[in-house]
């Protein structure tokens, strides 16, 4: 639009251009002069009335006929066109056209100001981004006495380990509770989702009574200061309509934007219960959750092999 504006202006000094009108329709002048009014009416009401459109007289004496030619037509009827359709491209291409790239430059600001980055699959991200990999540990359990004070300069600092970012009220199913080693929990969580355990509690989501006094089993935020919780589940067992329901009321009693997470463990071992979990059971948990559509519910291995 710019290069069409200034074409005409620059064709309009250096040369001597003829505008004028013509139609193989029967329309009088009377019509055009009409259109030509209403077209104008943008900048008719601070454009001076003889650069605003052609009078009803110039459209008439700009009326073309291709038989007859230009040459019996008045030189100020046919250049009484130009500064019409200058402002006809200004207010009908250029203006609009910088009125929805301000539009979209504002409801964009707007939207990337407004978005917010504490759902499911954004505090996924980040964990996998920010939970450490390789960690160094001390030697003195492998080490003799007499070696432990000269290999006491390998071991990490406290002070220099990654920082905890989430803190975790994590529900743990009545059938396990009993089996899950609180060391066991804490590095699990640690490593896994670069957290700490604030408290756990005990849960049978088949107890309906128990499921409906949810809000009385997890304390407030306030109270304990926490800001996730995780759900430990078995991930061998397929996904049955109490546990989707209790997560329900976990989203309904806890509010919208509390993170939730389907912490998935493999079947119990003798050793522990934190075992890998099977990709068949993985892919039928995930589809589960993922199907309810809660942005701020999320499924995660809590072990996932050496």
């Amino acid at each position: 639009n710019l290069g069409i504006l200034a074409t005409t202006l620059i064709k309009v000094i250096g040369t001597d251009m003829a505008f004028g009108w013509q139609s193989t329709l029967q329309v009088s002048s009377n019509v055009v002069y009409s259109v030509v009014k209403w077209l104008a009416l943008p900048w008719s009401w601070f454009v001076p009335p003889e650069l605003a459109h052609p009078t009803l007289t110039q459209i008439e004496g700009s009326h073309m006929i291709l038989k007859d030619g230009i040459y019996h037509l008045a030189t100020s009827d046919l250049v009484a066109w130009w500064p019409f359709l200058f402002f006809a491209v200004l207010f009908y291409g250029l203006i609009p056209r910088i009125m929805l790239f301000l539009f979209g430059r504002i409801t964009q600001n707007y939207l990337l100001h407004n978005i917010n980055f504490t759902h499911g699959s954004c505090d996924q991200l980040v964990d996998r981004m920010t939970t450490p990999q390789v960690q160094f540990e001390s030697m003195e359990e492998s080490l003799p006495k007499e070696a432990v004070t000269g290999a006491s300069h390998n071991r990490t600092p406290e002070a220099d380990k990654p920082g905890i970012d989430k803190k975790f009220i994590v529900l743990i199913p009545d059938d396990i509770f009993e089996a899950t080693s609180d060391k066991d929990l804490k590095k699990v969580v640690r490593q896994t989702l670069n957290g700490k355990i604030v408290e756990k509690i005990r849960i049978d989501v088949q107890d309906k009574h128990e499921a409906t006094a949810g809000d009385q089993l997890i304390p407030s935020k306030t109270e304990n200061d926490w800001d996730h919780i995780l759900i430990l589940q078995e991930a061998w067992q397929p996904p049955i309509i109490e546990n989707i329901a209790f997560i329900k009321m976990l989203r309904q009693q806890q509010g919208n934007r509390t993170p939730i997470l389907m912490g998935l463990i493999g079947k119990p071992g003798p050793e522990t219960i934190f075992t890998r979990v099977k990709p068949v059971n993985w892919q039928t948990w995930k589809e589960k959750i993922m199907a309810i559509g809660d942005p701020y519910l999320r499924v995660e291995r809590l072990k996932h092999g050496d």
